[in-house]
């Protein structure tokens, strides 16, 4: 009758055991993959607010440069405005300089006209524009300077689908009818190796386009970390541009290595804490079992 009670307390030691370990294993796997849950989340979130950062910047830069459209509009603007006679040739002069040093402005135009609504009546005064591209057609432009304020810069599309625009500033009345026009290629405002690696710039303004990458590339198959995007609106010197700067992360961006690694250790050492406690608690439990039954 000893034996077999012994062996009975022995099984049900070991069953006990098992389930023991079985919760502690369990208990151990729900923390890794809660903890893990929140470092993902963390390092999601940390590349978004870098990548809003990253948008911010792209965004004061964009906005710096497309104010300088304006300025170069003004400053030639000035040599048209004198009150002796108009300064072609230093119109000219200027228009080639800001080509030389802007390639993003690929054409400079001055251009008058009689009757907006003849094609006779336009003509081009001063012409700079970039070896290649097509001449400016000022009679396309009637019906945006007619409703341009004087002073005023406003941009149009010529042709839909590319990716440049033009920006047209209308001299004031007193001058004559006169209008500068910028021919800007969106390409050109923001070089790669100015953008975060890794990451895709896009910029729209009505109907021009354009897309500058520095290392972005879509992922592969299988499973990966969500795009991200940072979408800015600008609007300066009358033109509208719509930036959205983008990444496709992937999972050596996320930088969960290390800290893993660290989850793993910390849970490792909290599991054998509570094992060890566990053990001590059923030799307590067996020891007091067995004075009992001595008593």
């Amino acid at each position: 009758g000893a034996a077999g009670r012994l062996q009975v307390l022995s099984a049900s030691m070991m069953k006990r055991q098992s389930a023991m370990a079985a919760v502690l294993a369990g208990a151990w796997l729900v923390l890794v993959l809660a903890g893990a849950a929140v470092l993902y989340r963390q390092a999601l979130d940390r590349l978004r607010a870098d990548l809003d950062g990253a948008a911010d910047a792209v965004a004061g830069l964009v906005s710096q440069r497309i104010a300088q459209h304006d300025a170069h509009l003004t400053s030639m603007a000035a040599l048209a405005q004198r009150p002796d006679r108009i300064l072609l040739d230093e119109i000219g002069q200027v228009a080639g300089a800001i080509r030389a040093f802007y390639p993003r402005i690929e054409g400079v135009d001055l251009v008058g006209w009689e009757d907006t609504s003849s094609q006779a009546g336009w003509r081009t005064l001063v012409s700079s524009r970039r070896p290649g591209l097509p001449p400016l057609e000022p009679q396309r432009l009637g019906p945006v300077i007619a409703t341009a304020q004087p002073g005023r810069p406003v941009s149009t599309v010529p042709e839909p689908g590319q990716s440049r625009y033009l920006l047209v500033k209308r001299l004031p009345p007193a001058v004559g009818r006169l209008a500068l026009v910028l021919t800007v290629d969106l390409t050109e405002l923001v070089a790669a190796d100015e953008l975060p690696v890794g990451t895709r710039l896009a910029l729209r303004l009505d109907g021009a386009a354009a897309r500058v990458d520095h290392g972005a590339a879509l992922p592969g198959k299988g499973l990966h970390p969500p795009a991200m995007a940072a979408v800015r609106m600008l609007e300066n010197a009358g033109q509208p541009i719509m930036l959205r700067l983008s990444r496709h992360p992937g999972w050596g961006d996320l930088a969960l290595g290390r800290p893993l690694l660290l989850l793993v250790l910390v849970s490792l050492v909290l599991l054998a804490l509570a094992a060890l406690l566990a053990v001590q608690r059923r030799r307590a439990v067996q020891a007091r079992g067995e004075a009992e039954r001595a008593r």
